[in-house]
């Protein structure tokens, strides 16, 4: 094993027997050799220790957590053992192509301005079908003004330079499901930043992953705030329930994208009880509604056609 390898990949993993082989598969598979590979076993209660245990590669270092500590604090271990100049992230359920470690890679040594660096990226769903490909801002100033209102980068995607966290810090351990977010606008202050505009990299969108964890959290502590009477005005009430629909509407997308069509239509009905005017609800109801009609053949194409659909509407 290379005691001194130029990037650290870092995993941290909870409960993914299901893909985590394809994750591993997607790093060790890399055309850039020069890593080693930290993957951090937080508490998991599945096969998943089991499944990395039955590799032999020596760029893999497994350390078991004593208990579950949480993505960003599991995160900031690996991060203090990490040895490689640059910090690649990977996330346990989703896939790195071939090519990303080299293009990244490439691309910040010959860019020393750069702290960090994201890529296009491609949604699949819960069985590894094609949902859509995300072109995220590849300009530094233009993320950066875009920072201020959204991410502009996929979590899994990125690499950033190991020297960065003696300027901006660690993962902020208090922020459950932004701590990705904070960090990239914490690096984006003091560096410039990047997304490279080739898709490397498959991002796993599901009713169990993160995103879907956070906006239904979201969704529930917004609306105990409704309930609890506690608002300034009604112009605020007005924000929040939009707020609402907005999540409730991102979820019935995601259990649409799962052919979860029950499930779907609930979520849109949450949707419709905040904002009975929100065109992107109304469009995922629509086509929920004519593919749970239609036979099965036909909603490989409905996941083909509505990306575009939606993009339309969000533009």
């Amino acid at each position: 094993m290379n005691n001194n390898p130029k990037v650290t990949v870092l995993m941290s993993v909870y409960n993914c027997e299901k893909y985590i082989r394809e994750a591993v598969n997607g790093i060790l598979n890399q055309t850039f050799t020069d890593f080693e590979f930290l993957i951090l076993n937080d508490g998991s209660t599945d096969k998943t220790k089991e499944i990395i245990l039955s590799y032999k590669d020596p760029r893999i270092i497994f350390i078991e957590n004593e208990k579950n500590l949480g993505i960003p604090q599991s995160l900031n271990k690996g991060l203090k053992l990490a040895k490689g100049e640059y910090i690649v992230h990977q996330d346990g359920d989703d896939i790195s192509l071939p090519k990303r470690l080299d293009k990244q890679i490439e691309f910040l040594d010959q860019h020393k301005n750069i702290g960090l660096v994201g890529t296009f990226y491609m949604a699949i769903n819960e069985e590894g079908e094609f949902l859509q490909e995300f072109q995220p801002e590849t300009n530094s100033k233009r993320i950066k003004e875009k920072l201020a209102q959204k991410n502009q980068f996929a979590h899994g995607s990125i690499t950033f330079r190991k020297e960065c966290l003696n300027k901006v810090g660690y993962y902020n351990e208090d922020l459950k499901y932004t701590h990705d977010y904070d960090l990239s606008c914490r690096i984006a202050e003091h560096y410039d930043v990047a997304n490279l505009p080739d898709c490397l990299y498959k991002w796993r969108n599901y009713t169990e992953s993160i995103s879907t964890r956070f906006y239904l959290e979201e969704c529930l502590k917004l609306e105990k705030l409704l309930q609890e009477n506690k608002l300034k005005d009604t112009n605020e009430e007005v924000g929040i329930k939009r707020k609402i629909a907005q999540g409730y509407n991102y979820l019935a997308s995601c259990a649409f994208f799962n052919n979860q069509h029950k499930e779907s239509l609930q979520y849109s009905k949450k949707s419709f009880s905040y904002d009975k005017l929100n065109l992107k609800t109304w469009l995922i109801t629509g086509i929920t509604l004519i593919t749970s009609l239609l036979p099965k053949r036909f909603f490989a194409f409905i996941l083909r056609l509505f990306p575009h659909i939606q993009t339309k509407i969000n533009h």
